[in-house]
């Protein structure tokens, strides 16, 4: 699960929730897959549903903190909640970079219609640890939230969405246990 705060892109600011939370195979390769993601800009859902078969839906965030020592994120849609996060952090801060995961773990894969647009976002960033002190997410829309093994808070983080490529069939989706 991502929380994401973009100061800038082609459609502007906006704020995200994602949940990675499902495996996809292509071409005898298993990828992750996007099962939900919300967005609080009308403009990022659209094109993130038409570029990359990002199942996007628009939602309103409260954001506060993410001042270098924590923050907290309370996130609804339609008046229901999806989910709450608190956050501290601690350590100093290292250079990250997306260019060092394997290709089939860095690379989603999200059926779209008859065939799979597979996407390899590239990113950097500093890195630093975090601990998230409070998650609440809503039991009928994501499943429960294990406690994470590792939380991070990246700062100075650029991302690149390139334009997928594309592979025929959408079936054969696999949900991770």
């Amino acid at each position: 699960m991502m929380l994401v705060n973009y100061t800038s892109s082609p459609v502007g600011p906006y704020r995200e929730l994602l949940f990675l939370g499902g495996f996809f195979e292509s071409g005898g390769v298993v990828h992750p897959k996007v099962t939900r993601i919300v967005v609080d800009s009308e403009a990022s859902a659209r094109w993130g549903r038409r570029n990359w078969g990002l199942p996007k839906e628009v939602a309103r965030f409260d954001w506060q903190g993410s001042d270098g020592q924590g923050g907290f994120v309370r996130v609804e849609q339609s008046g229901r909640l999806l989910g709450e996060f608190a956050w501290t952090e601690a350590g100093p801060s290292v250079p990250a970079t997306t260019a060092l995961i394997p290709a089939r773990w860095g690379t989603l894969a999200q059926p779209c219609q008859e065939r799979v647009l597979l996407t390899r976002p590239r990113g950097t960033g500093r890195v630093r640890f975090a601990r998230l002190s409070h998650a609440l997410v809503n039991p009928d829309l994501f499943p429960p939230l294990p406690t994470p093994l590792v939380s991070l808070r990246v700062t100075n983080f650029t991302m690149r969405f390139p334009p997928p490529t594309f592979r025929a069939g959408g079936r054969g989706d696999h949900t991770a246990v």
